[in-house]
């Protein structure tokens, strides 16, 4: 919301509002107006976006004149599984699951403390034929507000030799023998199986982002 005026027919929206005080002006700190006998606070307009792409954990604080928030995420995508080598099972690891990014919407109030968890990818997956990690969770939670992702799982080693791939998250794709399950929304993307000998690939990292 802003706070608009009438000049002479012409709208225009105030960046600060002045107040006469026995003949000296000063910029008010807040606006009040009463609403049938009730002061409420009047709010000028507040709006923004602050985006995580980075695995942490931290507290965000719901900004003055603010009453509603989207929150945008995903969890953190499967790494693949390493790569084995020998007489018997030469062959790449499986691939890791993707995550796919969901939406919601909840109803806040100012200076409202919120806790986030951007989850991370899975971390590689040893060669010879080492299992992947598991992506973790993207979450945001509070007093009326309750938002959590899924995440990708890991891709075996070896997949000729196991058949397990990593499993998507929230309609993600699954890996598919050595290649990482793809997002099919911009969120996070599987790891590849390793190769020959080789390490699996890590998980992409979760996202968040919050708009109000």
């Amino acid at each position: 919301m802003s706070i608009s005026v009438n000049d002479s027919g012409t709208w225009r929206t105030l960046d600060i509002v002045s107040v006469n005080d026995a003949g000296t002006w000063r910029n008010a700190k807040a606006v009040y107006m009463n609403d049938a006998g009730t002061w409420r606070t009047v709010y000028g307009d507040n709006s923004g976006t602050d985006a995580y792409t980075s695995p942490s954990t931290f507290t965000w604080t719901v900004p003055e004149g603010v009453f509603s928030i989207s929150v945008t995420g995903c969890g953190g995508a499967g790494s693949g599984g390493g790569g084995d080598g020998g007489a018997n099972y030469n062959g790449p690891g499986s691939g890791g699951g993707g995550a796919n990014i969901i939406t919601s919407s909840f109803n806040v109030v100012p200076n409202q403390i919120l806790n986030m968890v951007v989850g991370a990818g899975g971390i590689a997956a040893p060669p010879y034929g080492g299992t992947g990690g598991s992506g973790s969770i993207t979450s945001v939670t509070g007093t009326g507000v309750s938002f959590t992702t899924g995440a990708g799982t890991a891709g075996a080693g070896y997949y000729a030799y196991t058949g397990a791939v990593g499993i998507g998250a929230n309609g993600a794709n699954n890996g598919s023998g050595a290649t990482g399950g793809l997002s099919t929304n911009g969120g996070a993307n599987g790891g590849n199986g390793g190769g020959y000998y080789a390490a699996g690939i890590s998980g992409g990292n979760g996202k968040l982002t919050i708009t109000y």
